[in-house]
């Protein structure tokens, strides 16, 4: 084991045909084993030290210098503008448009030879007809109990 021959890296010469020594150079050799910095450590130390752009005297951005892969607008202030669009009701309908909307449905939906495609992001819950035998009660719970039997004093007998 003694007699090994040792393990040499292939390295990339660097200025002057010389292997870099540097330890922020990635092509760099390891010459001692266990210590040092390793390939991929330098490359990402050095991906934390590249700035994003680079400025003049001034603080202006140079275009064109730089880490040319990241290409984020400067930040702003952090405000929206007073404006009415952004703080107002999204998804309101009046009732007038409803009950067009409504007929409109109503004959495309009777019409074998018409499709009807949903444009507006609009339930169709609120566009389907209800049924007028119902009454507005959806499940027909007064037909099935009555008032007075959920809600009786006979009902409520309470176990002591």
């Amino acid at each position: 084991e003694a007699n090994m021959p040792k393990l040499h890296v292939k390295v990339a010469p660097g200025v002057g045909g010389k292997i870099p020594s540097s330890s922020t150079d990635a092509n760099r050799g390891n010459k001692v084993q266990g210590t040092g910095r390793t390939r991929s450590t330098v490359n990402r130390i050095q991906m934390y030290k590249t700035k994003a752009h680079k400025r003049d005297r001034k603080g202006k951005i140079i275009e064109g210098a730089g880490d040319l892969t990241s290409r984020t607008p400067e930040i702003g202030a952090g405000r929206i503008a007073p404006n009415r669009r952004w703080f107002g009701n999204t998804r309101v309908v009046k009732q007038q448009e409803l009950s067009e909307f409504r007929d409109a449905v109503a004959k495309v939906s009777h019409d074998p030879y018409s499709v009807l495609l949903k444009r507006r992001k609009l339930p169709m819950g609120l566009v389907a007809e209800t049924d007028k035998n119902r009454d507005g009660t959806r499940l027909q719970l007064l037909e099935t109990e009555t008032f007075e039997d959920t809600f009786s004093k006979k009902k409520w007998v309470y176990c002591s």
